[in-house]
């Protein structure tokens, strides 16, 4: 007598298997691209997070050397050049000299842009320059994915409020 033997459940045929092992197909690759895709994005975000704390520990390296002497750190500053926030033993400087890399990744520097008032005597876009007030931008920026250049750019009026 012969027996027929399957692998198959009883009431299953062998494209109903096929179908069935190409629908979790589907789905599992499905779920490993929302995961790679998640992942990438949570890391990006993250080093613009972290692009945004060195932007605003610059601008507060900014605010530090102004406490210091307006006069000699901020007003003997070259206007529209490029400057890079320096930790000095436990004083912040800006520096002509570009320190490089910050973190393996980032390049951050300073601008310092003249400051003007209008005839109401509010800070404006043009104007009479007033001399005790100083436009900062700092710029952080980074390679994302190896092309594309990403930044993070915050600007802040300075000011010799100190009169130093």
């Amino acid at each position: 007598m012969f027996v027929k033997r399957s692998f198959l459940p009883k009431g299953f045929s062998l494209l109903e298997v096929v179908v069935m092992i190409a629908i979790f197909l589907i789905f599992f690759v499905t779920i490993d691209a929302v995961l790679v895709f998640s992942i990438s994005t949570q890391k990006a975000a993250a080093r613009e997070i972290e692009a945004a704390y060195l932007a605003q520990e610059a601008m507060e390296a900014i605010k530090n050397v102004r406490n210091q002497s307006w006069t000699t750190g901020i007003a003997a500053l070259t206007k529209e050049t490029a400057y890079y926030p320096v930790l000095v033993g436990v004083s912040w400087t800006l520096s002509p000299v570009d320190p490089g890399l910050i973190n393996g990744r980032y390049t951050r520097s300073v601008v310092m842009s003249a400051a003007y008032r209008n005839p109401s005597n509010n800070l404006s876009s043009s104007g009479v320059e007033d001399a005790l007030t100083r436009l900062a931008t700092v710029r952080v920026s980074w390679l994302e994915r190896g092309a594309a250049t990403k930044e993070v750019v915050i600007k802040s009026y300075v000011t010799n409020f100190l009169a130093n």
